[in-house]
């Protein structure tokens, strides 16, 4: 929740004659160059010929090519040992002393690593999404879409590493085999 705070406070756009006139973020003016788009906070303020909709589709775009990545880089960090850890002796004896069937229990560490993971790859593309559309006026549904493919690509990363990892019982093989 801090994160979404901080890009609230941070981002600060006026928009004129449908316009973005000025950006900024962390106090440092955003201006249009003939290389791209630049912030520097030193040179005196002139208004950017900019749309909304370019702006919007800029940072998404920032977005899905550099953030979309880290975060499935992420969530495969964070749940591919479930499987393996879970098939250690020790943890499988004591998971296989109580009355649940083996495919019940395979099923629910998937199903409880794709929630989680899934949920917080929700939550930060809904999260950019809102405040983009609250702070700039422009909704691009295709954008909060993608969170739901981004979830469905990891979904099928985790089943191929709870694979591995009932075939091989190595997180290390896992994660090479991914990449």
């Amino acid at each position: 929740m801090k994160r979404w705070i901080v890009l609230v406070l941070a981002l600060q756009t006026d928009v004129a004659n449908g316009m973005i006139t000025s950006v900024r973020v962390f106090g440092a003016e955003g201006r249009a160059t003939p290389g791209g788009f630049t912030l520097d906070s030193r040179r005196p303020v002139s208004p950017l010929d900019l749309s909304p909709e370019t702006l919007v589709r800029g940072v998404q775009t920032f977005l899905t090519w550099i953030l979309f990545p880290m975060g499935i880089l992420l969530a495969v960090f964070a749940t591919a040992s479930l499987v393996p850890h879970m098939l250690e002796k020790g943890s499988i004896d004591l998971l296989l002393s109580k009355p649940v069937s083996r495919p019940a229990l395979f099923g629910a560490r998937y199903l409880g690593a794709f929630l989680v993971a899934g949920a917080n790859l929700i939550y930060f593309v809904g999260g950019i999404g809102i405040i983009l559309g609250i702070k700039i006026g422009v909704w691009n549904w295709g954008f909060l879409l993608s969170g739901l493919v981004m979830t469905a690509y990891f979904g099928s990363l985790l089943a191929y590493l709870v694979l591995v990892g009932v075939l091989v019982r190595s997180t290390t093989v896992g994660i090479m085999t991914i990449a």
